[in-house]
């Protein structure tokens, strides 16, 4: 414990405002981002820890459970910690969040919509990953988004997004990338992929990530995946004007980010 400590204390030193609501906020807390139930057994290399105040940590709680749990639509479930991982985040769901599992309910009607919508001939079984999305899901799941983008601009650049700054942040279920409604050429653009390691020990197999930015920061496109389950996509503008008025998809500020989070905690 004294060992985390001395990291926490020198996470919060380095950079001692919150680095999800525009930096401006004292940091009082150290962020995981992504958090450790997104991991098999909780069992997250180091890196990608970052300052963050109790609302932008702990306000977010839900969204990494909603998250943690779509990520696992599509589980290879191999050994027994995946397995009681899985036991674990539905149990939490059901016992704290029952709304989201109801809206996430695919129906037999609604499964053979989508059924029809897969490129290629599929059984009942093999839609058992497939989940219905609702405004409760894409909501938790924007937060989730928008926080790792703020998280990976973060550790990218070595400084947070100001509050004059804009983001679009847009998730894709494996059910979108299947039936082609995830634009794969955007994968072109980008650089390598990387991970979380420490020592041998890394979890490329259930996260990786990878950008591209301009030469002064300035713009930036993240990309992240997350198993077979779902893939992120984010656009960072470290001045709003820089983003079109008319852009299709919702626009962020850095404090609309926080926002977002307190309403949803509430």
């Amino acid at each position: 414990m004294g060992q985390a400590r001395r990291k926490h204390e020198a996470v919060l030193a380095k950079f001692p405002n919150c680095i999800f609501c525009g930096g401006v906020e004292p940091s009082e807390t150290v962020d995981h981002v992504p958090a450790r139930i997104m991991f098999d057994g909780k069992d997250r290399p180091k890196g990608l820890e970052f300052p963050a105040c109790k609302v932008c940590n702990n306000g977010a709680k839900r969204s990494d459970l909603v998250a943690a749990w779509i990520s696992r639509a599509c589980p290879n479930v191999s050994n027994e910690t995946q397995k009681n991982d899985i036991y674990k985040i539905l149990s939490a769901l059901k016992n704290n969040f029952p709304e989201l599992l109801e809206e996430m309910k695919m129906g037999r009607g609604a499964e053979k919509l989508a059924m029809r919508r897969l490129p290629y001939q599929v059984t009942r079984g093999e839609t058992e990953g497939l989940l219905r999305v609702g405004d409760l899901v894409n909501a938790h799941m924007q937060v989730f988004t928008l926080k790792l983008a703020l998280g990976l601009h973060f550790e990218i650049t070595g400084k947070p997004l100001q509050c004059n700054a804009a983001m679009i942040a847009r998730w894709y279920s494996n059910y979108q990338v299947y039936t082609g409604d995830y634009p794969n050429q955007l994968e072109d653009w980008l650089g390598p992929v990387k991970t979380l390691s420490q020592g041998k020990k890394h979890v490329g197999d259930q996260f990786v990530y990878s950008w591209n930015k301009t030469i002064d920061n300035s713009m930036m496109m993240i990309f992240a995946e997350f198993r077979n389950s779902f893939k992120v996509v984010c656009f960072t503008a470290e001045n709003a004007n820089d983003v079109p008025n008319d852009y299709v998809q919702k626009i962020f500020s850095p404090r609309q980010v926080k926002e977002l989070i307190q309403s949803l905690a509430n």
